[in-house]
């Protein structure tokens, strides 16, 4: 096991708005409010979601097909704010629903049609994300604290 500590110390909330990529705007306002380490969680509607599953065989995500036109219920959205080589990296997971079913996965991309969220934030420490030599994944060192 690998594990730290750190405080949540602040809650940065907000919406994006139509036709903003959920992925890349949440990238930028981690960097634009020096988020080196936070937790993710919102809903809302999205089109044209990107979701990809973990293939372990391939030691690496791989995308899963599409599930079909929009738009999406964004039943849930969770994930993190992490560093990978010095710069913020948002990991995603997504649920989203619609006419053509319910679809789950590492979120690549979406275009919000609207999406209400809330980064939890430990400023007292960071996480950085290091390539893990058994999965082949970018993984989280433990935090240090600050």
């Amino acid at each position: 096991m690998i594990a730290g500590e750190a405080a949540h110390t602040r809650c940065v909330m907000g919406r994006l708005e139509a036709g903003e990529p959920v992925v890349e705007a949440l990238v930028e306002l981690a960097r634009f409010e020096k988020i080196d380490a936070g937790f993710v969680r919102g809903q809302g509607a999205v089109l044209a979601p990107e979701l990809a599953r973990l293939d372990p065989q391939a030691r690496r995500y791989v995308p899963s097909p599409p599930p079909g036109p929009g738009p999406w219920e964004l039943v849930s959205l969770a994930g993190s704010v992490s560093l990978r080589g010095g710069a913020p990296d948002v990991r995603l997971w997504a649920v989203v629903a619609g006419a053509g079913g319910v679809a789950a996965g590492l979120l690549l991309r979406a275009q919000a049609v609207y999406v209400e969220f809330a980064i939890d934030v430990c400023d007292d420490a960071d996480l950085e994300r290091r390539d893990d030599a058994v999965t082949g994944l970018p993984l989280w060192r433990p935090p240090r604290r600050r």
